[in-house]
């Protein structure tokens, strides 16, 4: 059996003026950052790992990522 247990995250908020496929975008993103552990059970120990999971999302993205949680949650 496996569980997963959010640890921490982080976040911070980017305007990306130009690319190497765009000379000028002037894209808003967010960056998200989240730390993970898994505990494994293996008949009486534990097995502990740590995992991270970066991924980035414009605002609509986010708003629509934001919404899905608020589902969640209620």
């Amino acid at each position: 059996m496996t569980d997963s247990k959010l640890i921490d995250f982080d976040w911070k908020f980017e305007f990306v003026v130009g690319s190497s496929a765009i000379s000028v975008t002037k894209l808003p993103v967010v960056n998200i950052l989240i730390h993970m552990s898994e505990e494994m059970s293996l008949k009486e120990s534990y097995i502990a790992k740590t995992s991270s999971l970066n991924f980035e999302m414009n605002l609509s993205e986010l708003s629509h990522f934001i919404n899905t949680i608020e589902d969640i949650l209620q």
